[in-house]
């Protein structure tokens, strides 16, 4: 009797932890349904945090790392998500300390139900910057888990140019890498061949 108490309990615990997982998510929001859209929400910064610490985990960059929020993103929101990235030198994007350092920028973040995927650009192999999606899964026990990661082949002016406007570098900061070749411009330097470019699906 007492074991099949402790398995209806044990039952409930694990519907109750798995309600708690984003049936719902767009970011940035597409105006045309009711999912989550608030980069503040807890669960939000859940998703951001595990995609971070698995994709440098993959990655393995080097020194600072500094860390651009999607639009909307409170300073306390993104101090919560680089807090639990242990191991690596993470930053909010206006908090790194002066030198050298990486940028990668959070783009899109999509969830339905246990399946997520979040869209980063950063630095890569092929090219100075990358756009690398991050797909992971809910686990009732670990909760959001990195599966893979798969780099787009695109070129990035091809994006969204609303979207891949950067913020205003913060003072005394260092060019994203210093080292690129003379001849290689960054997107927000290059404007697009296409005057209104298709957004990223």
């Amino acid at each position: 009797m007492m074991t099949r108490s402790f398995m209806l309990l044990l039952a409930g615990l694990v519907l109750l932890t798995g309600c708690n997982t984003p049936s719902y998510i767009n970011i940035p929001d597409d105006g045309g349904d009711y999912a989550i859209n608030d980069p503040n929400q807890l669960t939000v910064i859940k998703v951001e945090q595990k995609a971070l610490t698995y994709l440098l985990s993959k990655t393995g960059l080097k020194g600072d790392v500094a860390i651009r929020f999607p639009e909307g993103t409170s300073d306390r929101a993104a101090i919560m998500a680089v807090s639990g990235i242990v191991g690596y030198n993470v930053f909010p994007e206006g908090q790194t300390p002066s030198g050298e350092y990486q940028i990668v920028e959070i783009r899109e973040i999509s969830a339905r139900g246990g399946r997520a995927r979040v869209d980063v650009i950063c630095p890569g192999k092929l090219r100075e910057r990358e756009l690398v999606e991050i797909h992971m899964r809910w686990d009732v026990i670990r909760g959001w888990i990195g599966e893979r990661l798969h780099t787009r082949n695109i070129q990035l002016d091809r994006l969204d140019s609303q979207l891949l406007a950067p913020p205003a570098a913060p003072a005394k900061q260092p060019v994203f890498n210093p080292e690129a070749p003379a001849n290689d411009t960054t997107p927000a330097e290059q404007p697009a061949a296409n005057p209104q470019p298709e957004p990223y699906k």
